[in-house]
């Protein structure tokens, strides 16, 4: 072992790139992101829990068919929606509200879980390890400071915002 090889061992952020271009090469997936969310005020601690989930077919053709469904808990409520798209169109349902839009220009081809985990830069997954699944799956659980959140991910939220406006 030297000190700069690591005995050989691949790194986590390493793992996760790896997987995550192997995800990208298929026509078929299905991704699940749970996050941990905390905001902490000076007075009080709010926990923000949220799943998203997204399952792909024909991923890679023109006329991908995507069901994703988000749930977010905060204050003891919990939102759920799912977004179904298929042949341009975007069918959502949240609450009581459904609706059905024209997907923005490639929005169908759009998987938001994987762009968000290679944002993540290699330091905050340093001192990560995977926790390994007993169907072969792997897990890592990483840390993202509220500030470093922010500096992450202000482009891709203000980018999902666009996408989504742009829908007729």
């Amino acid at each position: 072992c030297s000190l700069f090889a690591g005995c050989g061992k691949q790194s986590t952020y390493k793992t996760v790139q790896a997987a995550l271009a192997k995800t990208q090469a298929l026509s078929e997936m299905s991704v699940k992101t749970e996050m941990d969310m905390t905001i902490s005020t000076e007075s009080m601690t709010m926990a923000m829990p949220m799943t998203l989930e997204v399952k792909a077919k024909d991923a890679k053709s023109s006329n991908p068919t995507i069901l994703t469904k988000l749930s977010l808990s905060m204050l003891g409520q919990t939102i759920a929606a799912e977004i179904y798209q298929e042949d341009g169109w975007s069918y959502a349902v949240m609450g009581d509200m459904k609706t059905k839009t024209k997907s923005a220009p490639q929005m169908d081809q759009y998987d938001y879980s994987e762009e968000m985990m290679q944002m993540i830069p290699e330091a905050l997954m340093k001192n990560v390890e995977l926790e390994k699944g007993e169907n072969g799956s792997a897990t890592a659980t990483i840390t993202i400071p509220g500030e470093k959140f922010t500096e992450i991910y202000s482009d891709l939220v203000d980018s999902l915002g666009e996408n989504l406006s742009g829908a007729e």
